[in-house]
């Protein structure tokens, strides 16, 4: 749970199994634990995402990336609750309701201020709200996710930071 509390960069990748390009939280800048909390991630311009640059000059930030950001920060909540149990990952598992309400683009500083509704220790239920400069952007009425221990989920054939490539037909049963 202290680990959460942590803003220090070099903490959040640990907790969290995204590699370098999707790891989509900075900062935890408040923590209420089992309750709520407020992260922040600075959308930069040399994001994977804007590899191809923008066809107005302006890069746009994902929506879909905008989302994954708000669940790394439901989960760190989850994993500052008494309920969670450590030696599982965090996934994703069903999204209900979100609104994409306004643009964020490269140079914004997203604020996602999440809300634990339900805390179990194998899944939890969060909701979620989004602004940049104090102005909403995005919402959503509920994100579930479920834990997994390492045993039970595929194994990763990259390195970490890498893409994994799909089974080949020989290795699907």
């Amino acid at each position: 749970m202290s680990a959460v509390r942590s803003t220090a960069p070099a903490v959040l990748p640990q907790l969290l199994p995204h590699g370098a390009g999707m790891l989509l939280v900075d900062r935890v800048e408040s923590l209420t634990p089992g309750r709520c909390l407020v992260a922040a991630h600075t959308v930069r311009a040399d994001e994977p995402c804007f590899a191809a640059g923008a066809d107005d000059g302006r890069l746009r930030y994902p929506p879909t990336l905008l989302l994954e950001s708000m669940g790394q920060a439901a989960a760190l909540l989850w994993m500052a609750s008494t309920a969670y149990q450590h030696e599982q990952v965090p996934m994703l598992a069903t999204v209900r309701g979100f609104r994409l309400l306004g643009p964020v683009f490269a140079g914004d500083v997203v604020r996602h201020r999440v809300r634990l509704e339900h805390c179990g220790q194998q899944s939890a239920m969060a909701s979620a709200t989004t602004e940049v400069d104090g102005v909403r952007v995005a919402e959503v009425e509920s994100l579930l996710a479920v834990g997994r221990r390492p045993a039970e989920l595929p194994a990763a054939s990259a390195a970490p930071g890498e893409v994994a490539s799909p089974p080949t037909k020989e290795k699907r049963a």
